[in-house]
């Protein structure tokens, strides 16, 4: 229909035995993004999809070599850190780009088993290049975290594809590409689109999102919790006498000391400019009671100027009210 998705390609040259030019591969994959753990499994494949010349894969000598050097070829030139492993998950060849990413050398991983190597501990079986899917005659395209020889974990999104002869497994070819940074990007993405960037506590979104879901787990289990709601008194005058930079500082300390009064399982926000709130799960009001009073005594306390104040209100679900909006009035 001439509309397609965006594509990287590649071109491999291929020459015969005297050096000459002899035809080209082209290599093409799509570079839409992925969620990390994501699987696609392809129905399994026939013979005839990854056919390869000659009578047996690298065995023998003359025409017979020609599926080898073809593949090699195709790995060796390859931009993408590639390897092709046997039946039985051992590396068969490697290219520099996956020596550079993994930092293992052809030579010292010959042989070995590619899951003894790069794979990391509790990985799920599904997402190995050699997995029994893999095995079976199933694509595997996924991203996931590997190893490098130096300990430190890589982000790589993967393609392993059996390779058939007359219906036989004879190798699987896998080639990554390095997506931490982008998946860097895109955390750091998610994380803006839920947090205060000045505190680091979730936003007014999230705030709502988490209070509605108190509000159905408290319905289901018939328990209590509390929402403290609170502001940061006069901080147009903290900005108007010290600055804005002073005034932000004081919302942090805010911050801080409603992290210091959290559990795990409770949620704290800042939802407005100089309004906070803390979710306190399982709580009635005497303990809430008691939380606003600890908050309120340590910003109090401290020695750092100017001094703060806040005011605070408590709900308590299903006393206050049973909806998000009875709640936050």
């Amino acid at each position: 229909d001439g509309v397609g998705p965006p594509l990287q390609y590649s071109v491999v040259p291929m020459a015969d035995k005297q050096g000459n030019k002899a035809g080209a591969i082209l290599l093409f994959r799509t570079i839409n993004g992925l969620d990390t753990k994501e699987v696609v499994q392809k129905k399994p494949a026939s013979p005839s999809e990854f056919w390869l010349p000659g009578k047996e894969f690298g065995a023998g000598e003359g025409e017979s070599e020609e599926p080898l050097r073809v593949i090699k070829a195709l790995v060796q030139e390859s931009p993408q850190a590639s390897v092709i492993l046997s039946a039985e998950g051992c590396v068969l060849f490697c290219n520099s780009a996956f020596e550079s990413l993994f930092l293992y050398r052809q030579q010292e991983i010959l042989g070995s088993k590619l899951n003894e190597l790069i794979l990391i501990k509790d990985a799920e079986a599904e997402t190995f290049e050699g997995s029994q899917s893999v095995l079976s005659g199933h694509a595997l395209h996924t991203t996931g975290f590997r190893c490098r020889k130096d300990g430190t974990h890589v982000v790589v999104e993967l393609y392993s594809v059996p390779l058939f002869l007359n219906g036989e497994l004879q190798a699987i070819y896998v080639s990554y590409q390095d997506v931490t940074q982008r998946m860097f990007e895109e955390e750091m993405l998610r994380g803006q689109a839920t947090s205060d960037a000045l505190t680091g506590l979730v936003n007014y979104r999230s705030f709502v999102d988490s209070l509605k879901t108190e509000i159905t787990r408290s319905q289901r289990s018939g328990r209590t919790f509390a929402a403290l709601l609170l502001d940061l008194d006069g901080l147009k005058n903290i900005n108007d006498r010290f600055g804005h930079s002073i005034g932000n500082r004081a919302l942090w300390r805010v911050a801080q000391v409603l992290r210091a009064n959290s559990r795990a399982v409770d949620t704290a926000a800042r939802y407005g400019g100089d309004e906070f709130g803390l979710i306190l799960v399982e709580t009635d009001e005497t303990a809430a009671g008691q939380v606003s009073r600890r908050i309120s005594t340590q910003l109090a306390a401290g020695d750092e100027m100017p001094a703060l104040t806040i005011s605070v209100g408590v709900a308590v679900y299903p006393r206050d009210g049973e909806t998000f909006e009875a709640l936050s009035e």
